[in-house]
């Protein structure tokens, strides 16, 4: 695999052809290394574009980062190992990428949907020190998405949802988090409309978490 851009070019043996200049064949790319089973390869061809990526993310336009985003979404819904799914989404959330998303989305149906995955890949996993190092970086998206709420832009029920019922259950499991866990769902609180609030305040199990 070839990879291009404005200032060099790198190459990675056994990869297809990739033109950084068009994202919309990073999925293609991962997909042909992940479906034959070289994972090893694939998370080197992720890491190398991410750290590309992260000086670069301001340049990039609506349309590339639904690339950038549909081939994470790929990795995190296929059936692949559970270190693949990991890393990936470590390498995604280094290049502050996620951030970027959220800065300019709007809250598209990808930021939950990728949330929900990677809480999956949690959940499945019965080690305890793999389960922290995950649930340390879905409290690091939970906390991105609600600190991404502003004037103007409304948190979506169910985001809004999600994000205090995982919150409540991490902290649960790891006490640890108990002051991230109550910035993330005081601020979250900060931006819901009345409505929200009248159906928060049914929801009395949530509540007495909270």
């Amino acid at each position: 695999m070839v990879r291009g851009t404005a200032c060099n070019r790198t190459s990675i043996s056994g990869v297809k052809m990739l033109n950084m200049s068009s994202m919309s064949l990073l999925s293609e790319s991962l997909e042909y290394t992940l479906l034959t089973d070289r994972f090893d390869l694939a998370l080197d061809f992720i890491r190398i574009v991410f750290v590309k990526l992260k000086t670069s993310r301001e340049n990039l336009a609506n349309a590339e980062l639904r690339h950038i985003t549909n081939a994470v979404l790929f990795v995190l819904r296929e059936s692949f190992k559970q270190y693949v799914k990991f890393w990936t989404l470590k390498y995604y959330l280094e290049s502050g990428l996620f951030e970027h998303e959220l800065s300019i989305s709007l809250f598209s149906a990808d930021i939950p949907d990728m949330i929900e995955l990677f809480y999956g890949v949690y959940d499945k996993n019965s080690n305890t020190l793999f389960k922290k190092e995950v649930a340390e970086f879905v409290f690091r998206m939970l906390e991105a998405t609600v600190n991404s709420v502003r004037p103007g832009v409304l948190i979506p029920d169910r985001v809004l949802n999600f994000a205090f019922d995982k919150t409540v259950d991490l902290v649960r499991q790891f006490p640890e988090h108990r002051t991230q866990g109550i910035r993330i769902i005081r601020q979250a609180e900060k931006w819901m409309s009345w409505e929200q609030t009248l159906t928060m305040s049914g929801n009395f199990e949530l509540l007495n978490s909270i």
